[in-house]
């Protein structure tokens, strides 16, 4: 069973004008829905530009934004961007780790 659909935006979900079929997109989001399907908008990008593109969704999506270093979940912030330096190397916090695992556990369920 699917659980979550992630999605980069530049040069994957958005077309050459970096934007997209808002029309289809709200369809095909009703249909995730319907399915208990969470949509998860990642990117490089700063997460008001995330939602700016999606300014009806902003409740309703999952956002990972700054490669990760900031995600929010409906509307709650659930990953500060809290980073860590442990001898020389850039570590995530506790939480983002703890986070990233059980992320990692559940998309290991998932089947390809």
């Amino acid at each position: 069973m699917i659980k979550a659909i992630a999605v980069d935006m530049d040069g994957t979900f958005l077309n050459s004008q970096s934007t997209y079929d808002h029309q289809r997109f709200a369809k095909v989001f009703r249909q995730l829905q319907e399915h208990n399907i969470q949509f998860v908008v990642a990117s490089g990008n700063p997460i008001y530009q995330l939602q700016m593109a999606f300014p009806d969704y902003v409740n309703d999506l999952c956002f990972v934004a700054e490669n990760g270093v900031e995600c929010f979940d409906h509307g709650t912030m659930i990953l500060p961007g809290a980073l860590s330096c442990y001898q020389g190397f850039i570590m995530p916090s506790p939480l983002k780790m703890k986070i990233l695992n059980s992320s990692a556990e559940c998309v290991s369920t998932i089947p390809a």
